[in-house]
């Protein structure tokens, strides 16, 4: 009797046992003196505490949910009894992609920078506008040199810019001739509607009537302007000189739209003359934006829900994943995938209120 007693002591104590091993959460690191496996860390601040499956009865939740071929893959530390990640304190990582992109989840969890879901202003496609100038060398200069918004910025008879905006530009030409002529030539122009009449452009042209007068023309392009006038105080288009001096200068204005002319070192041996010009293309060039995959969601001590899709991110924000490898299935007997990931980015409330969130760590989320 004391014998079979002992038996069944035994046989329970056995099946405790078993019941316990087959009820542990995979998810969770061993709870030995072996190292945490999953853990996130803040920076300086981020005004969230580290947090540690298996440590401080965090555990990590490792999920996915489908909806017809668009997939969630997620990662969430939170308390054991809150397998929502709705609690205070709780920190979700999202992936969202497809069905068909799973099914290479080495090449869907890619080591690199992904965009963040959502509301996001790095998920607008960016535009530049590629804009070619070109010097009227009918003047015969053998040199030029361009400044864009008062730097300089090239040489030769043509060069090519991409701009970020299309925000008028100003253009300073410089122009020498093998004859020591040298002239200037500046003005704003449009990208947005190249050789727009809103900004005016001006040429001196230099030629002689005989051999004591000398017809000066300011031959203005664009259709209209509203002010012309020379260095020497002249409004006329057009003029005639008996002396020819070694400079000249002519300015037009449509509005606030100021362009100019100038020429140095004139003389009667270098005539006909004129002032350098140039013409310019402007080519829009649309990159689409890399498609957005990855979201934050935090909840703070007090319970309020803070996302990365609620509002526009800036130009700072990243997401990286530096290692990425298959892991043991979860609790679920669902796949999930271990990351190396480092984040910075802005996190919103219902209302729109806005607060900086950064820090590293590894996560595990699951997928089909």
């Amino acid at each position: 009797m004391k014998n079979a007693s002992y038996l069944l002591a035994a046989t329970i104590f056995l099946l405790w046992g078993l019941l316990g091993t087959a009820c542990q959460k995979t998810g969770l690191p061993p709870d030995s003196t072996e190292a945490p496996v999953f853990m996130v860390t803040p920076d300086d601040i981020s005004q969230f505490k580290p947090l540690t499956a298996g440590v401080d009865s965090v555990y990590l939740f490792t999920r996915f949910t489908t909806t017809g071929q668009e997939v969630v893959c997620k990662g969430s530390f939170a308390k054991e009894n809150c397998p929502a990640a709705d609690c205070p304190e709780s920190l979700t990582f999202e992936f969202k992609g497809t069905t068909i992109e799973l099914s290479e989840p080495s090449l869907f969890f890619n080591l690199g920078q992904y965009a963040y879901l959502g509301n996001d202003s790095t998920n607008s496609d960016s535009v530049v506008y590629r804009t070619v100038f070109y010097a009227d060398t009918l003047g015969g200069a053998a040199s030029f040199s361009w400044t864009i918004d008062d730097q300089l910025t090239g040489t030769g008879s043509s060069f090519e810019l991409v701009f970020l905006d299309d925000t008028p530009k100003r253009v300073e030409l410089e122009a020498v001739s093998p004859t020591g002529l040298r002239s200037k030539v500046r003005r704003l122009v449009s990208l947005a509607a190249p050789g727009s009449s809103t900004f005016p452009q001006i040429n001196i042209q230099v030629q002689e009537l005989d051999t004591i007068s000398y017809q000066l023309t300011a031959a203005v392009g664009g259709s209209q302007y509203d002010t012309l006038v020379w260095g020497d105080g002249s409004d006329e288009v057009s003029r005639v000189v008996f002396f020819l001096d070694s400079t000249y200068s002519v300015f037009v204005a449509q509005g606030s739209n100021v362009a100019s002319a100038m020429l140095f070192g004139l003389s009667a041996s270098v005539l006909p003359a004129r002032s350098t010009d140039f013409t310019y293309t402007v080519e829009k060039i649309t990159y689409p934006a890399p498609k957005g995959k990855v979201a934050i969601q935090w909840v703070d001590k007090n319970g309020m829900i803070w996302r990365t899709d609620g509002g526009n991110q800036d130009g700072t924000a990243v997401f990286e994943v530096s290692e990425s490898a298959p892991y043991d299935n979860n609790e679920l007997g669902q796949k999930t995938r271990s990351l190396r990931v480092s984040f910075r980015c802005d996190l919103f409330n219902a209302t729109g209120e806005r607060r900086p969130f950064a820090g590293e760590g590894n996560i595990a989320v699951a997928y089909p």
